[in-house]
């Protein structure tokens, strides 16, 4: 991408739009869909939730106009489902890989009134629910900026979005994908990892060390 003649304000403003008009609705019913992390339902494989949720984020990918975007979920019996987005380059020869979750910690107790894991609330600027913040804005926010890049008709690398199912239980099932997926993957020049922590939203930080890696 030509980094001159981007206009980075005008894609925080779209950005910004699409979380307003689109994302935060789309976030909400996600939070709705009690997807617990496998390690936290024992019931996991029969109730369909995991199902549910991954479709529903595919659904949303497909219906978002990204020019190249093909979605899918691989199922792999007595394994969490992986989301797997492939979308292809726009005049560039980089492949980009970039990693979420879409599973979700216990409800737990304690809410306070008002509030609960699957009850999405926005008081002030935040949105209240399991999912919302981890990982559930994952998808929403790589498809947003993608979405942005091609408004101005820029040129960017393939990429590869996988949201796993069992982040919260250890990643237990991604080795599995990782390794069947390796020749589609290929060799990343840039690896997004959409699930750490940062201390404030006026600066663009890069974490070095995730969980001894």
């Amino acid at each position: 991408m030509d980094k001159e003649s981007f206009n980075f304000e005008t894609a925080q403003q779209f950005i910004e739009n699409e979380f307003k008009n689109i994302v935060i609705t789309s976030l909400s019913e996600f939070i709705k869909i009690p997807n617990l992390s496998p390690s936290y339902d024992p019931t996991w494989q029969t109730n369909g939730n995991q199902e549910k949720a991954a479709n529903f984020l595919i659904n949303y990918a497909n219906n978002q106009g990204i020019k190249g975007l093909k979605a899918e979920l691989i199922e792999t019996k007595g394994r969490t489902p992986m989301i797997v987005i492939e979308i292809s380059a726009q005049n560039s020869s980089k492949n980009y890989l970039i990693y979420g979750h879409f599973d979700k910690q216990p409800h737990l107790e304690g809410w306070y009134e008002g509030l609960g894991p699957t009850t999405p609330v926005i008081k002030g600027d935040l949105l209240y629910g399991r999912g919302s913040s981890d990982d559930g804005y994952a998808l929403f926010s790589v498809l947003a900026s993608i979405k942005a890049v091609q408004s101005q008709n820029k040129s960017h690398g393939r990429i590869i979005i996988l949201i796993e199912g069992a982040e919260e239980s250890s990643c237990e099932d991604l080795n599995f994908y990782l390794n069947s997926l390796n020749d589609r993957i290929g060799v990343p020049d840039l690896l997004i990892c959409l699930d750490s922590g940062c201390l404030d939203y006026e600066t663009l930080w890069i974490t070095s060390s995730l969980r001894g890696y």
